[in-house]
């Protein structure tokens, strides 16, 4: 018969294990102690892969818990936490977000087993997690001290570009200072209905309600036990509040150098976004700045935004995400003098692709959303031609399929993905052919314009059938 022990029992257990003299090995290390008290295997793992100092705050996060089987509460905070289900099946990652979700989600073994069990499936999900960041082309790691030098330019007439960077200081605010009525009346404002609608999208696992803000926040700012270690375990979760809360001193300089700098950003956009623009253009718009998992830089609506975590104070990164975003803004501005008409729902479908490889695509030339070498380039590019091709024929068959037509679709734009760089190449093909203006006269004929216009600057990458239809559906004549 199992004898059952209590809480009380397994303190002392774990006390005794911590108050037990290192065993006699050259280094001592703070993981001696647990020797023959816990599973040895990962015992070795840690002494093997967590400086002392790591090792010593993590055992004192293990410790203030009332007993290490609390840590299977951590299990509600992953289900309630965006960025854990953003990362939950991508790569090794994914693969230790699984494995650790499941192993802290079972009943730990008491006194120092479990406290070692608990503190080798948290350092081994944080390991990996670091792994990835720094393996991210998107994510900044750290703040590197860089700082922004701009040159004063003339803001180009008929442009008006608004920097808002008070919804990033209202946050560092909540983070520093959580207060239910402030928190409430934050979530309720403009720019955070809209982060919850632009994460509704079907390729966004999990929508950023206010309920799931609130949550993400508060246990962001929380400095109770499991708050602590559940930050600890995954650095960049809570919807990367966890990031911010750990760099909230660099996160509130930067938010005051940039607002400094405010009027220099606003003017070298509108100065490098012009050209591209049809004369004559008024573009007006807003940019908020926030912090919030899902996308660097998106829009939806009349509200635009960039998420700061992921640059951190790689100002030239931010300035070309910038770039990118307000882009769509002219995109908006622009009064098209023609656009395709769908007649039917495969025309719908059909158009929508377009016009993401178009507006996607011009933006991508402009500013490119992430750096990116030749091979990956032609890579991408090559993907956006197959999976166009693939949804002109679903579309299009004799039974259509539009599920699978909106599937691939979103296959292609997740990410800044596949159709962003063929948009870009096809971009680049206009104004190398046609010049600068041809490219921006695109702006005023939508996604069909866009393929009939690199079809005339001698474009011929495009599946022929493709080309075809965009020509029918721009002059109502049939494809051939």
């Amino acid at each position: 018969m199992k004898r059952a022990v209590d809480g009380a029992a397994a303190a002392g257990l774990l006390a005794a294990a911590l108050c037990a003299p290192p065993s006699a090995t050259a280094q001592p290390t703070p993981w001696d102690r647990f020797r023959g008290a816990a599973d040895q295997d990962q015992v070795a793992w840690l002494e093997q892969n967590l400086p002392a100092e790591e090792a010593n705050r993590l055992l004192d996060l293990v410790g203030a818990l009332s007993d290490p089987a609390s840590a299977q509460l951590l299990g509600a905070t992953f289900m309630a936490d965006p960025s854990f289900h953003y990362l939950w099946g991508k790569g090794a990652v994914g693969a230790r977000l699984d494995t650790t979700f499941l192993a802290l989600a079972t009943r730990p073994p008491p006194g120092p087993a479990g406290a070692v069990h608990v503190a080798y499936h948290t350092a081994r999900l944080r390991h990996e997690v670091l792994a990835w960041v720094d393996r991210s082309s998107t994510f900044a790691a750290a703040f590197t001290g860089a700082t922004l030098s701009l040159p004063a330019r003339p803001t180009p007439p008929g442009w008006r570009i608004t920097l808002d960077f008070r919804p990033a200081a209202a946050m560092l605010g909540l983070l520093a200072r959580p207060d239910s009525a402030e928190l409430a009346a934050f979530l309720d404002t403009p720019v955070m209905r809209a982060l919850a609608a632009h994460r509704s999208q079907s390729f966004y696992e999990m929508v950023p309600t206010p309920d799931v803000v609130a949550a993400n926040l508060r246990a962001a700012a929380s400095d109770a036990p499991l708050d602590a270690l559940y930050r600890y375990t995954f650095p960049v979760g809570l919807m990367h509040f966890a990031d911010v809360r750990r760099n909230i001193d660099d996160y509130r300089r930067l938010v005051e150098e940039l607002s400094v700098r405010a009027g220099r950003m606003e003017s070298t956009v509108a100065a490098r976004l012009a050209p591209y623009v049809p004369e004559g253009t008024r573009v007006e718009r807003t940019v908020r700045f926030l912090f919030a998992d899902g996308a660097d830089g998106w829009g939806i609506g009349d509200v635009y935004a960039i998420d700061l975590e992921y640059f951190k104070d790689d100002v030239d990164r931010l300035l070309n995400t910038l770039l990118h975003e307000t882009f769509h803004a002219a995109q908006d501005a622009v009064d098209p003098g023609r656009r395709a008409a769908p007649e039917s729902a495969a025309d719908s479908v059909f158009l929508t692709t377009l016009r993401a490889i178009f507006r996607e695509g011009t933006a991508t030339h402009v500013a490119p959303p992430r750096a990116i070498g030749e091979e990956e380039y032609r890579s991408q590019v090559a993907e956006g031609v197959r999976l166009l091709g693939a949804i002109h024929d679903a579309a299009y068959a004799d039974t259509p399929d539009l599920d699978r037509a909106r599937t691939l679709h979103a296959r292609g734009v997740r990410g800044s993905g596949p159709f962003y760089w063929l948009g870009a190449d096809m971009a680049r093909h206009i104004e190398r052919r046609l010049g600068t203006q041809a490219l921006a006269g695109t702006l005023r004929s939508d996604g069909a314009g866009f393929v009939v216009t690199y079809r005339s600057a001698g474009g011929s990458m495009l599946p022929l059938a493709v080309m075809d239809t965009a020509r029918s559906l721009m002059t109502g004549r049939p494809p051939g």
